[in-house]
């Protein structure tokens, strides 16, 4: 954008590139009025809503605003003020904006026809600017008439330095040579981790050029009120410093929830300055309680009864593992209806959704819901980590779940005898078994119709008959007893 003395600003538009621009002339008067004469534009983004407004300073020593109500690739200039500043700069004026004070606003400087460049500085904000003038003759020498400044970092120190131009046709150059103190503090804000929590390391990017250093010091506390009185320590607990990045953090910080870090910067030469790039506090913890449920363990016989859980653990003071099981029926190779999630018997089947394993050994019994081989094929664990200090944690290493398979002996047609009328009970049953020599142990069971267990003994496979108190009869003798009164045989191979 370029002012004219008439009062127009007209427009250039690079139809190039960034650094290649062509300029094409796309209007000769952009804005919706004139300014008089000898228009000077600066643009600035003065109401941070992300797009350029516009300044431009008229022959009067005004500063007239138009801002941008369209888009910051499509504006629509609204002329907002005729007469910007407090005060006017006599004439000729031409503004230039920077953020002078580092307080992330635009500050202005405004060239003046006598060549002095007055100061305003942004009291306001950063959306709602209020200019107080500061000075009427802010450089140290003026540069004759017709003043224009523009900012810029030209030795790249990190500040702005001042180039005007003159009513002679030159560029006068001014650089901020203003030196750096010797020494200084930051203090960072206070910074809530969330929780107690175990500080590891202190990271940080520093440039320290020949003359100057940067070092640092942490503070914490279970408060953010108690960051107030805590001390400031280094890597060894004391007032020594943090100067390498990496080093470990003292583990007098652990279990608190808050903490801030100061920098020290200081500076033999004060032409330079250490600068601090990034700064990053690492810290962990242990959430108060986690779960791990296991995957589905299908044991492929629906007959099968869990009968232990064991693990293998270590408990630091305050923490605590506890399991609970379940079981399912198989439903066509995919679990079914699952029990509810168990711990130990308590004595009542079915009562113990509120119990928990916590005996690693296994010696805690499993409640007879999963232990009477109905409905039991899929099982499934759950286990819960817990602590009460979130600096140590509970360590589950493996876990055995011990099963009992049970194997039915289907005897051929005519060995097993039933003559009795009525349905079979544990006390008018009476069984004669020779079990096969290899057999290590063996349970009788008796189911009613219905499936229902009546009965279930443990049997001796050297033992000669059960129950051990029956007689031995003949074979007419017992089934004659047996028509009488309901008993059940099954015949010994000794008596056909």
């Amino acid at each position: 954008a370029v002012g004219d003395g008439t009062g127009r600003v007209e427009f250039f538009e690079n139809t190039g590139t960034a650094t290649s621009p062509i300029w094409t002339h796309r209007s000769s008067d952009w804005l919706p009025v004139d300014v008089g004469t000898d228009a000077a534009p600066a643009f600035a983004d003065i109401d941070n809503d992300g797009d350029f407004d516009l300044a431009v300073g008229d022959e009067l020593g005004h500063v007239e605003f138009f801002e941008n109500t369209g888009t910051a690739t499509s504006p629509i200039w609204t002329h907002r003020s005729s007469d910007w500043l407090p005060v006017d700069v006599g004439t000729d004026a031409a503004p230039a904006f920077a953020d002078i004070d580092n307080d992330r606003d635009f500050d202005l400087a405004v060239g003046d026809g006598l060549g002095h460049v007055e100061f305003f500085e942004n009291t306001g904000t950063a959306t709602s600017p209020i200019w107080t003038h500061r000075s009427s003759d802010w450089l140290p020498v003026d540069v004759g008439t017709d003043a224009a400044p523009a900012f810029a970092d030209i030795d790249n120190d990190h500040d702005f330095d001042l180039a005007v131009g003159d009513g002679g046709g030159d560029v006068e150059f001014f650089r901020n040579d203003t030196p750096y103190l010797t020494s200084g503090t930051f203090i960072s804000s206070a910074i809530d981790t969330g929780q107690h929590s175990d500080f590891t390391t202190l990271d940080f990017t520093i440039l320290e050029p020949t003359g100057a250093d940067l070092k640092f010091q942490l503070r914490t506390a279970t408060t953010e009120a108690g960051l107030a009185i805590a001390i400031w320590r280094g890597p060894t607990g004391t007032t020594d410093f943090y100067i390498i990045s990496g080093t470990a953090i003292n583990p007098v910080h652990d279990g608190h929830r808050w903490i801030q870090y100061k920098a020290f910067f200081s500076t033999t030469i004060t032409s330079v300055s250490p600068t601090l790039a990034d700064i990053t506090i690492n810290y962990q913890f242990f959430p108060a309680s986690a779960s791990l449920t296991s995957s589905p363990f299908n044991t492929t016989n629906p007959r099968n009864a869990l009968t232990q859980i064991l693990w293998t653990e270590t408990l630091p003071t305050g923490t605590e593992i506890r399991f609970q099981v379940r079981t399912a029926p198989d439903l066509a190779g995919v679990p079914g209806t699952w029990t509810v999630w168990a711990g130990p018997c308590d004595g009542i089947a079915g009562s113990f959704a509120a119990t928990f394993f916590t005996d690693p050994t296994g010696a805690e019994p499993i409640d007879a819901d999963m232990r009477d081989e109905i409905n039991d094929q899929w099982m499934q664990y759950k286990v819960l980590l817990e602590t009460t200090d979130i600096m140590v944690t509970p360590i589950l290493f493996d876990v055995t779940i011990r099963t009992e398979l049970v194997t039915h002996i289907v005897f051929p047609p005519g060995k097993l005898v039933i003559v009795a009328p009525h349905p079979v009970t544990a006390a008018g049953a009476v069984f004669w078994l020779r079990l096969p020599v290899e057999t290590i142990e063996a349970t009788l069971k008796i189911f009613a119709i219905d499936g229902r267990l009546l009965v279930s003994t443990p049997l001796d496979p050297l033992a000669d008959r059960y129950p051990a108190v029956c007689r031995t009869m003949d074979i007419k003798r017992r089934a004659r007893k047996a028509a009488r009164i309901g008993y059940l045989f099954l015949p010994r191979e000794d008596q056909g």
